[in-house]
């Protein structure tokens, strides 16, 4: 401690964000944000999608989630506008959703991205105290199991650059259980990962993840026959939401015998 001076401590992210808060109230106080007066049009390919006005009186409460019309859109480039007349700042954002009909599902990525595969786990039963008692095998296409074997999944993230606050959603196959029975935390390639065990889907938690690739692994029992989809994997960044991928498809088949 030099100069008498107590150590710098590191700085809390609630904290952090209750005085980053504060910072925009006061700026926009400053600037007259609630005193907004102007119309506002939107329009998708030249088409009106919606206009309103906003005023002091509906400032605060006139901003809402809008839905464009499908019937706007078109194959290819879409052009979508917003224009604003008056005085007052206007704020926005955009979200794309779509759903696919591939068959099966391919992945993407944007800033992330993830992979994941399927081992099968195979007890090694002559294995010296200096050799591993078991050894991992890919599943190939097409394998099948038996009702009550192993296999370990295996999601491998691959971000651009360093993010903090990821989350890894990884959909269970129907027909198998994780081992674990209960959430907990651990390490995984010096990323501190929480994981929780949710009715369909297992999540991964993971506060500081890396630039460059990171592999989070879990296992899982086959417990009923039958074949079975392995929804993709997805991974995203909590304050980032445009950086986001998902995993291919998987398929899995467990015998009867």
């Amino acid at each position: 401690m030099a100069g008498g001076q107590p150590p710098r401590q590191p700085l809390d992210d609630t904290w952090d964000t209750a005085t980053a808060v504060c910072a925009l109230a006061q700026y926009s106080a400053r600037l007259k944000e609630a005193q907004a007066s102007y119309h506002a049009v939107l329009t998708v390919n030249g088409k009106p999608a919606r206009a309103w006005d906003v005023t002091p009186a509906n400032a605060l409460a006139a901003s809402g989630p809008i839905t464009v019309d499908a019937a706007l859109l078109q194959p290819g480039a879409n052009r979508i506008e917003l224009k604003r007349e008056g005085a007052g700042s206007l704020y926005y954002n955009a979200l794309l959703t779509w759903y696919t009909a591939d068959d099966p599902i391919k992945g993407m990525a944007n800033r992330l991205a993830a992979t994941r595969r399927y081992l099968r786990v195979i007890p090694v039963p002559d294995a010296k105290e200096d050799q591993p008692s078991e050894k991992l095998e890919p599943l190939a296409a097409g394998q099948v199991l038996k009702p009550g074997e192993v296999i370990e999944a295996e999601v491998t993230l691959h971000a651009d650059n360093a993010f903090s606050y990821v989350c890894v959603v990884d959909p269970k196959p129907a027909g198998f259980e994780p081992l674990e029975q209960l959430s907990a935390e651990h390490s995984a390639e010096g990323a501190w990962v929480h994981q929780e065990l949710r009715e369909r889907q297992v999540i991964h938690y993971v506060d500081r993840l890396r630039q460059g690739q990171t592999v989070i692994r879990y296992r899982l029992r086959a417990l009923t026959p039958g074949t079975f989809h392995a929804l993709p994997a997805e991974v995203r960044a909590s304050y980032r939401p445009e950086a986001r991928g998902l995993s291919d498809e998987g398929r899995l088949e467990v015998s009867s015998k």
